[in-house]
């Protein structure tokens, strides 16, 4: 509850933005297909170190004196939740949009 509009937004930009282009630039020049640099694109890494790093650097900040480190785990936690949420729902018809899956196992 503690995140609000702006949290949300910052969450959708790293989600839409940020790992996507992250994921680009770094697969640029390879020989990966399009249809699968965009499926890695989408559901770039996540997970708990992530919140535990955030939760740790969050303290440390809160103790210098930057009221704002408080947000760290929340944001990380909220980042983290949205996106095993939002892929879970979105990976198997994005799959399946970029040819990627046939039947009931995934082609790569």
């Amino acid at each position: 509850m503690a995140l609000d509009l702006c949290a949300l937004a910052f969450i959708a930009a790293i989600i839409l933005l940020a790992r996507p282009i992250t994921v680009y630039l770094y697969l640029l020049g390879t020989k990966i297909p399009r249809t699968e640099r965009t499926l890695v694109a989408f559901t770039g890494p996540r997970g708990v170190v992530l919140v535990a790093v955030a939760g740790l650097f969050g303290e440390r900040l809160v103790a210098l004196g930057i009221a704002d480190g408080a947000m760290m785990a929340p944001l990380a936690f909220g980042l983290v939740a949205v996106t095993v949420v939002l892929h879970g729902f979105t990976l198997t018809p994005l799959a399946r949009a970029l040819g990627l899956w046939v039947g009931m196992h995934p082609v790569f």
